[in-house]
């Protein structure tokens, strides 16, 4: 799953005049590891006191790192604005086994680790990114792309989610641990 570098003005399916950045959307490498940390850094948090979540950010790095030195199957991509600033992230995983009961398509795969730099939210940044990956995702071959949203993310990621790809499909009940379920959203992979 080699990515091209994409440059892209933001494409965005809803009818929004969106300036944003231009951003290139390529394979992550190495170097660009250091650079998410403030990033996961905004968004890996505990939701009632808002202390960083040190451990889930240390690991979301090292999984990154492991796939820009091509070690394991995931695959990132970053979104890397014209002033090379790194603007966000995404993943796609195999799927894991709670999940997997919920596809809806026999080839899917797992989108992890999807954040964007808050102060880029909203100009079309996670949607140049989530389109790379559905379009690396559907050239390897798999036909869904599926993934679940923790409690914490209750108001931000699950709006943008439920607004661009419509209700959830599923629920993992106590995923996160006791009553902290995670919805789950997908998206059919088509060559249109």
């Amino acid at each position: 799953m080699d990515s091209p570098e994409v440059p892209s003005q933001s494409p965005d399916d809803s009818s929004e005049d969106r300036v944003g950045p231009v951003v290139t959307v390529r394979s992550i490498r190495t170097s660009d590891v250091s650079a998410l940390r403030p990033i996961l850094e905004t968004w890996i948090r505990y939701p009632d006191t808002h202390a960083l979540i040190s451990e889930e950010i240390t690991d979301v790095l090292n999984r990154a790192y492991e796939a820009a030195a091509k070690k394991g199957t995931s695959k990132y991509f970053v979104a890397e604005t014209n002033e090379g600033q790194i603007a966000g992230m995404i993943g796609l995983q195999s799927p894991d086994y709670a999940i997997l009961p919920l596809a809806t398509t026999p080839q899917p795969i797992e989108m992890t680790n999807f954040y964007v730099d808050a102060e880029l939210r909203n100009s079309g940044v996670g949607t140049t990114l989530f389109n790379m990956a559905a379009s690396q995702a559907l050239q390897a071959g798999f036909s869904e792309m599926i993934w679940n949203s923790g409690p914490r993310y209750r108001e931000t990621a699950w709006g943008y989610y439920t607004h661009k790809f419509g209700e959830p499909i599923g629920v993992l009940k106590d995923y996160y641990g006791p009553t902290y379920d995670a919805p789950v959203w997908h998206f059919v992979l088509s060559r249109q």
